[in-house]
Order: C-alpha cells, then sequence, then structure tokens
C-alpha cells in the first residue's frame, strides 16, 4: 500500500465531488454518491467471497491498507463521509466546506502526521503534527462558509482525533454538521 498515492487520490474525490456538487446540484450529486456506494458495497461483497476483479484487485493493492478490515474498506468510509455532508445541509456551501475539510484536512493529516512525534495524550496513533496540517489544510473552507470555517475546521480537527472505533471519514462530517446545525 502506497500511503502517498492513497492520501493523494482521496484529496481528488473530493475535488471531483465538489465539481460534481456545483456542476450538477445536490440532488444529483447525493444520487451519484449512493449509486458509488451502493455498487461499491456489492463489489465488496463480491470481493469477500473471493471474486477476482483483475483491474480494481490491483488498484485495492496499491490504495488499501494492509490492515483494512476489508477490501474496500477506506473508500466505503469516504463515500459515506460524502453523503453524510450531502444529508445534513441544504447548503451547497456548507457541504462544499465539510467536503473540503473531509478531503484535504483528512489527507494532509495522515500524509504529516505519520511523520509527527509529538503524540495526543488521548489518543496515542494521531499526533499533534497532523492535526495542525489537519486545521491548517482545511482552511480554504473559509472561501465556502466564510469566518465560521476557522471554528469548524477546529471542530473538525478535534474530531479527527478522537479514538471511539467511528471511521474518521464518517465522524468528522458528522461532528462538523452538527456543529453547522448548531450555529
Amino acid at each position: 500500500m502506497d500511503e502517498k498515492a492513497r492520501q493523494i487520490f482521496h484529496a481528488l474525490l473530493g475535488i471531483i465531488f465538489l465539481f460534481l456538487l456545483y456542476y450538477l446540484g445536490r440532488y444529483e450529486t447525493t444520487l451519484i454518491t449512493a449509486g458509488i456506494l451502493l455498487i461499491g458495497s456489492l463489489v465488496i461483497n463480491l470481493k469477500i467471497r473471493k471474486v477476482r476483479f483483475p483491474v480494481l484487485d490491483r488498484f485495492l493493492k496499491k490504495m488499501e491498507r494492509d490492515k483494512a478490515r476489508f477490501p474496500g474498506y477506506g473508500s466505503a468510509w469516504f463515500f459515506t463521509g460524502l453523503l453524510i455532508s450531502l444529508s445534513f445541509s441544504d447548503s451547497v456551501a456548507e457541504i462544499s466546506a465539510l467536503v473540503w475539510i473531509l478531503s484535504m484536512g483528512d489527507s494532509f493529516s495522515t500524509l504529516i502526521g505519520r511523520k509527527g512525534k509529538i503524540k495526543w495524550p488521548h489518543n496515542k496513533g494521531k499526533t499533534i503534527e497532523g492535526s495542525c496540517a489537519f486545521f491548517l489544510a482545511s482552511l480554504p473552507a473559509y472561501f465556502f462558509i466564510g469566518p465560521v470555517a476557522f471554528a469548524l475546521a477546529f471542530v473538525c480537527m478535534l474530531a479527527e482525533t478522537v479514538n471511539i472505533n467511528i471511521d474518521d471519514n464518517a465522524l468528522v462530517p458528522f461532528v462538523g454538521a452538527i456543529f453547522l446545525m448548531i450555529l
């Protein structure tokens, strides 16, 4: 597994999603995202049953983490996070901010955090350097929602450090969406 390639792909998927959101609109993008999640679930089921897909198998070998619970685990959670972002707000700007944070914040936190030295006291699997990278990479969400992006980036950064057995691709947009609803 190539973590750098995986995180670049993660970020690019977020950018592609934003283009779809702005070009097609929220409703159509929701349908596409739900469709991808449904088809992905079927493919995951087939992969668990040892059905071979040569091109997909090579992709998964390169992109899936070695200790993933099942083939396509990371992708399934990423698309779940996108669907969560789409579900909690009618505002394309708020959805875009959440997707930016999910895509860029998470990617940069992993790339930088893997080399970090200062561990969080409540989660030894996360580093403060990774969290700082998450926060800084999330700040362009400002261009979607204005100054509230600073608080949103901080709240999502903290959510990403929590270790409660919920994948951060689902937890971060969920916490971010709740935060935006409370404002």
